[in-house]
């Protein structure tokens, strides 16, 4: 927490599973003393993903995360969430529709996860930006997800995405 008040960094990458620290508490305290505070975090035990999203974390990362995909998560959480407006606005929110995700709705999950942005997904998968914002918002309609980190939370707990 020193740190964090010394430095007030734009984001914060907080390993939530060291030794002696309770992690998910870190981030609590640093929301409560700072709600527009940005922390990424990381961990690779699964329950950690859940707790910290709800702790308030801006997103969520593995340890073994490749680099580039680092920084794009990074750049993610410093941008704040994105919310993507539904497609079919007469469904309640909250309601999942019970569709399952294609495969690549899957990998467009999997890359949210990684933090990367719409105009990465495109470039990455070979297809537009626009092809792959259609795909994000498909995905948020099928979870009921209100953003892309409720998504990719609700991709864990759904088993879709893996540690």
């Amino acid at each position: 927490m020193d740190g964090w008040r010394e430095h007030r960094p734009d984001v914060l990458l907080l390993d939530i599973s060291l030794p002696g620290l309770d992690g998910i508490e870190v981030l609590r305290q640093i929301k409560a003393e700072t709600p527009q505070a940005r922390v990424l975090t990381s961990s690779e035990a699964k329950e950690d993903i859940s707790q910290s999203m709800a702790a308030g974390a801006a997103g969520y990362v593995t340890k073994s995360v490749e680099p580039e995909a680092l920084f794009a998560a990074i750049r993610s959480a410093f941008e704040g969430p994105s919310v993507i407006e539904r497609e079919d606005p007469g469904r309640p929110d909250g309601n999942e529709s019970g569709e399952t995700l294609s495969q690549r709705e899957q990998e467009v999950l999997n890359l949210m996860r990684q933090g990367f942005s719409n105009g990465e997904i495109g470039k990455l998968l070979g297809i537009s930006r626009r092809t792959a914002r259609a795909h994000v918002s498909a995905i948020l309609r099928k979870l009921g997800a209100s953003g892309r980190t409720e998504a990719v939370t609700l991709g864990f707990e759904k088993g879709i995405l893996k540690i």
